[in-house]
């Protein structure tokens, strides 16, 4: 299934590159390249990792309900998760970041894979509401209003699932051991303990409390987001008016976030380029200089974080092909 997984992404991963460099000068990419302000990428990269910061004082409070995990315990574990992101293939970065949270903390993993399905669907509604409030102030193309459209309806589907899991949780429970009856035993035991501790992780969405300040650091995490692409963004020069370059960068950080939800090779390499070029095509900036910007804010991003990870990663003596074999085993 991994295997499959792999194929699938590098393929489009393929599919994509090739779409983003249609019809580009490859020569006046790197005119666009050389005559850029760099000096934006070093504040940029900065509040990048400040974003990942936030991102941990987040995932703290998600977990608060299952273990009181102190901040900078679980900052080199959120980093090592997304590092595995850039590295391995099929996401499985998710995976071992429930792995390693296991191992150093001894939360269970369908527990911590539940912390960070919630991560991932305040992330989706997140970036949701930027594009709705970016296409009353900007008349976006029918493609970016369909996108939001789409994505809306998929992220309150997943609500509405955990809705029924928190608030009707021995009916779901039950419903779940009527479907699993033709299973063996061992198999039934093993399913629904697994659920079991799923829904424990998500634990934290029933205070009201808890869930209003997820909601207020997911608008942190992408706001600190939406200033680093802003920031490259205003190395190249474009030439627009204030105002519009702050909606372009913002709408650059929404359509590449949800276009990376697509399967693709490690590090998202090919969907980051592909919506990157069209979110600002819509902006009516050429194509070589809309490929430069994500260029650059993609290498930006890939080595930070995979480099912050690997620190982390080599000072708890982890085993890269070790870690990847458990976490697709957990999978």
């Amino acid at each position: 299934m991994l295997n499959k997984a792999k194929l699938l992404g590098f393929v489009l991963t393929i599919a994509f590159l090739a779409l983003a460099f249609w019809k580009v000068d490859v020569g006046e990419i790197g005119a666009v390249l050389s005559s850029a302000d760099y000096r934006y990428v070093v504040p940029a990269a900065a509040i990048t990792f400040l974003g990942y910061v936030w991102r941990t004082f987040r995932w703290k409070r998600i977990l608060h309900t299952t273990r009181n995990i102190p901040t900078p315990r679980l900052f080199p574990l959120l980093m090592i998760g997304f590092m595995a992101n850039n590295v391995l293939p099929a996401r499985i970065g998710e995976f071992v970041r429930a792995f390693v949270l296991w191992r150093q903390e001894g939360v269970s993993k369908s527990s911590g894979l539940a912390t960070i399905f919630i991560e991932r669907l305040f992330d989706g509604m997140t970036l949701v509401l930027f594009l709705g409030v970016l296409s009353i102030v900007f008349p976006l193309p029918s493609w970016g209003t369909e996108a939001a459209y789409f994505s809306g309806a998929v992220f309150l589907v997943a609500v509405a699932l955990i809705v029924v899991l928190l608030i009707w949780e021995d009916s779901a429970l039950m419903l779940l051991q009527l479907g699993t009856r033709p299973f063996p035993a061992k198999a039934r035991e093993w399913i629904l303990l697994k659920v079991g501790f799923f829904i424990e992780g998500l634990r934290a969405l029933q205070r009201r409390r808890a869930a209003l300040g997820i909601i207020a650091l997911s608008i942190v995490v992408w706001s600190f987001e939406a200033a680093s692409y802003y920031l490259i963004v205003r190395g190249f020069g474009l030439q627009l008016p204030s105002r519009t370059l702050v909606l372009a960068a913002v709408f650059l950080l929404v359509m590449v976030n949800l276009g990376t939800m697509l399967p693709s090779a490690p590090g998202y390499v090919g969907t980051f380029q592909l919506f990157g070029v069209l979110a600002l095509s819509a902006f009516g900036v050429r194509r070589e200089l809309a490929l430069s910007v994500v260029i650059v804010s993609h290498t930006m991003q890939y080595v930070l974080v995979t480099a912050i990870g690997l620190f982390f990663f080599w000072r708890q003596n982890l085993s890269l092909r070790r870690l990847s074999e458990d976490a697709v085993e957990f999978a």
